[in-house]
């Protein structure tokens, strides 16, 4: 709690204070109201607080270092903004955006059912990919591997118990590390939707069910030459009013994975995700996403991955992405910078 009130109080010393509105992040200042830290009558302050951003000639830019100056706070309070939330408000008909005829289908492995396990999908596809990450610790790090979890136990208070979980899932049987990536994967999911998950311990099928995809999983990433990154973070500057918080699952040399573990085929938002994520990268300038010129999606349920090179998606599609989901408009810098690698991939 003391944490929050003292970066609160260096934000309402910032001078820019007045131009972030609660139009753009009004899910924080709720979330403080919540907490007592803001009381009424300053939360209806912030309410009527000025709502014409045109006053000043580059709103985002402003937004972003606003960002950047307190990310202290934003890192503690989860941004509902998120690049799924933006998809939800998106209309994606079929073959308008993106389909998986551009991507070319791999086998990686055997199907794995979805019947009796006793674990909400989403949790289980975070425990897979925790699983998977904890392999790349020696490159990784423990802080980044365990950094969502890390930041939503101390949110409720379950620093001891997160911690003896990370020793399990990096030290313990496969049984053991399994039902340790389910609670571990239940707090990254606090952390990325602000609302708290619970869990029970998987069952024998559902234990059986995370490894195999786990395993699946690990096949492919070793295949592409193995991880690079595990959770794919972007630089701040990556982000704007229509997009405020976004993380890929994995990058090996030369390609951005999403995975996913649902029973169907990626559809369109699933596709238009993943090609954002290398948009959010690259825009950024982040040199890390230099040599990476493919985007994939892995799904270890269904025992297949899809992977396309971005110069075969039309040009089209990555710039309408740019501008009407991230809001990289004409003569955005970081929307340049991704015109500019389109123009080099398609002379390679």
């Amino acid at each position: 709690m003391d944490t929050y009130a003292e970066k609160y109080a260096d934000i309402l010393s910032d001078p820019w204070y007045e131009y972030l509105s609660p139009w753009m992040e009004p899910h924080v200042f709720s979330h403080l109201r919540e907490l007592e830290l803001l009381d009424d009558a300053a939360f209806e302050d912030l309410s009527n607080m000025l709502m014409d951003l045109e006053e000043t000639r580059d709103p985002d830019r402003v937004i972003r270092e606003f960002k950047h100056a307190h990310r202290a706070l934003f890192e503690l309070v989860p941004l509902r903004r998120t690049l799924t939330g933006r998809l939800a408000d998106v209309s994606t008909p079929y073959g308008q955006w993106l389909d998986l005829s551009m991507f070319r289908e791999l086998r990686i492995g055997e199907p794995v059912p979805k019947d009796e396990e006793n674990i909400v999908p989403t949790i289980t596809g975070t425990a897979v990919e925790l699983l998977a990450r904890s392999t790349s610790v020696e490159t990784a790090g423990l802080d980044r591997l365990f950094s969502n979890a890390r930041k939503a136990a101390a949110f409720v208070g379950k620093t001891d118990e997160e911690s003896r979980w990370e020793r399990v899932i990096l030290h313990g049987t496969d049984v053991e590390r399994a039902e340790a990536a389910v609670f571990l994967g239940a707090m990254e999911c606090t952390y990325r939707s602000g609302q708290k998950h619970e869990t029970p311990p998987p069952d024998s099928v559902t234990t059986e069910h995370i490894l195999s995809m786990a395993s699946t999983l690990q096949h492919l990433l070793d295949s592409r030459g193995g991880i690079s990154s595990a959770g794919v973070e972007f630089w701040w500057d990556a982000f704007t009013s229509h997009v405020a918080r976004a993380e890929g699952d994995f990058l090996t040399p030369g390609t951005l994975w999403d995975c996913k573990v649902k029973v169907r085929k990626p559809e369109g938002k699933d596709l238009l995700q993943v090609l954002c994520y290398w948009i959010l990268g690259v825009g950024s300038g982040d040199p890390t996403f230099d040599a990476v010129d493919r985007i994939g999606i892995v799904n270890p349920r269904l025992g297949k991955a899809w992977v396309a090179r971005v110069q075969d998606v039309p040009r089209g599609v990555v710039l309408k992405a740019a501008s009407y989901i991230i809001g990289y408009y004409s003569g955005d810098p970081r929307r340049t910078r991704v015109q500019a690698r389109l123009d080099r991939q398609s002379l390679s």
